[in-house]
């Protein structure tokens, strides 16, 4: 159990390394479209603003 527990932090770890750029342009790409769907909707309906 500790091992199983000890491989999984390691695994963790390892793809917090190897997958911290994807999540970043992950982010960046959900942030671009977030920002591009909030400026479509405040433009179709201003009541709502962002």
């Amino acid at each position: 159990l500790i091992a199983y527990v000890d491989s999984i932090s390691l695994l963790n770890k390892g793809a917090a390394m190897q997958g911290r750029r994807k999540f970043v342009r992950e982010k960046t790409r959900l942030a671009k479209y977030d920002s591009c769907v909030r400026r479509r909707t405040g433009r179709l309906n201003p009541k709502q603003g962002s």
